[in-house]
């Protein structure tokens, strides 16, 4: 982080001493293999330094705002996931497919009233993350929030009040998306708004002519517009679009070759 922060760190690099889930009933996760570990043994990022902030005030559900130990001030983004709006109305597609924008407003509000009782007004750890670098586009710091020894981050994606922020890079995103897929499949949250698809209905890639992961395609390439979508959503749409068929970000592709619509 910049200079406020760096005065702010205590110096050494701490061991980690654990992520540990909100709920009892779920305290495992698994790794690429399958294999079940132990929240305990969740990796932690390199390089981390962890240094006390209180949080003077919540802003959302993942932005906040910092009093550092120098007595300086800062905004922090909350590293690895992403909470729906509550200053802007939400986009559709942006969740999963989810549509019901009014559902999104809703939960956003939630997650806001959620984070600020949990940390509104306390001191909490904050780790930085080599991989996602100090500070983000707008110039926030960028950090996990550690509340005792419970991660933030994991804790909202557990309980359905978040989505894993796909768009930057962070170091415990395999294990963020592990937690996110269990709020999917468990309907919490704002997982429960309605979805024009889930899932299941993610194409393999051999359903496709063209390799997903494969050159860049334009929407010339495609047959129809079905065709173009289903490989919109199986490239990682509406989430991640590397082929930037979804110039005006609605989750919709190619929307020019929708002309019987």
């Amino acid at each position: 982080m910049h200079s406020n922060l760096g005065k702010l760190a205590f110096g050494i690099l701490l061991v980690f001493c654990g992520i540990t889930a909100c709920s009892p009933s779920d305290d495992s996760s698994r790794d690429e293999t399958g294999t079940v570990r132990s929240r305990e043994t969740l990796p932690t990022p390199p390089m981390s330094n962890d240094s006390v902030v209180k949080i003077t005030r919540v802003i959302d559900g993942d932005t906040f705002h910092v009093l550092l130990s120098d007595g300086s001030t800062d905004t922090l983004r909350l590293l690895g996931v992403d909470t729906p709006e509550t200053g802007t109305t939400n986009k559709r597609n942006e969740y999963r497919g989810i549509t019901d924008v009014k559902c999104l407003n809703y939960w956003g509000m939630e997650a806001t009233e959620f984070v600020t009782n949990m940390i509104e007004g306390r001191s909490v750890t904050v780790r930085l993350d080599a991989l996602a670098g100090e500070r983000g586009f707008y110039g926030r710091l960028l950090a996990y929030i550690l509340v005792g020894e419970r991660d933030l981050g994991s804790v909202l994606l557990e309980s359905g009040y978040a989505r894993v922020y796909r768009e930057g890079e962070s170091f415990l995103e395999q294990e963020y998306l592990q937690l996110e897929e269990a709020a999917y499949q468990g309907k919490k949250g704002l997982w429960g708004c309605s979805a024009r698809a889930g899932p299941q209905g993610v194409s393999s890639p051999s359903d496709h002519r063209y390799d997903l992961a494969g050159p860049d395609r334009d929407c010339g390439d495609f047959l129809s517009w079905e065709e173009a979508q289903a490989f919109f959503e199986g490239a990682g749409g509406p989430s991640v679009d590397r082929h930037r068929l979804d110039g005006d970000s609605d989750g919709i592709a190619c929307e020019r070759l929708r002309t019987d619509r």
